[in-house]
């Protein structure tokens, strides 16, 4: 009978720990689709500029489209920039619900974004950033400007707050444009330099 109750309890033992393990391997999913319905969003009127405080809540019957989840979380956004948004990128704090899991993005059939996500499973100096881009993006004009964020894998009300980068196609276009403009200018001066050693060379 002692030998029986020692197997037992070796067997919960490894058991517990067993499910402990898989706990901790699991991991939260976020993915950003198209919404069928219109509802409360966060607008979005700077691309380039952090939106923070940025919190889940239990998705709604309609937030969620066909085909898509299931999700526990959703968060609904407005493209309210007045540009195409051609890229999202989510800070997502390693704190809270989060704690022991990873993080991935899959793909599902209302993504926005056609390229593969940028999508870290470990959190870096403490926070887990996910990058979303390519295909036509987020149009500026209703219908399209409205998106929804969708996550599993956590409770919502004990997901942390997250912030939003939202990238435009001009941004981009700026900076290689400053780039561009910088490295005209260091050629430029280079070539006056050289050419005012040769005159005045005897």
């Amino acid at each position: 009978m002692m030998r029986m109750l020692r197997g037992l309890l070796a067997f919960a033992l490894v058991y517990g720990l067993t499910g402990v393990a898989k706990a901790q391997d699991s991991d939260f999913q976020m993915v950003v689709i198209d919404p069928p319905v219109t509802g409360t969003f966060y607008d979005i009127t700077t691309p380039e500029t952090p939106l923070t405080d940025v919190q889940f809540g239990a998705c709604l019957p309609g937030e969620v489209p066909s085909g898509s989840g299931p999700y526990a979380g959703c968060i609904l956004f407005l493209n309210g920039t007045g540009q195409i948004l051609d890229g999202l990128q989510f800070s997502v704090p390693y704190a809270d619900g989060v704690v022991g899991q990873t993080a991935s993005c899959p793909t599902d059939p209302n993504d926005i974004f056609t390229n593969t996500p940028t999508c870290p499973a470990d959190p870096m100096d403490g926070t887990f950033t996910l990058s979303f881009s390519g295909g036509p993006g987020i149009p500026a004009s209703l219908p399209g400007a409205i998106f929804v964020v969708a996550e599993s894998g956590v409770d919502p009300t004990l997901f942390p707050e997250i912030s939003v980068v939202a990238n435009v196609p001009e941004s981009r276009s700026m900076s290689l444009l400053v780039v561009d403009v910088l490295m005209s200018a260091g050629f430029i001066g280079f070539w006056r330099r050289r050419h005012a050693v040769r005159v005045s060379q005897p």
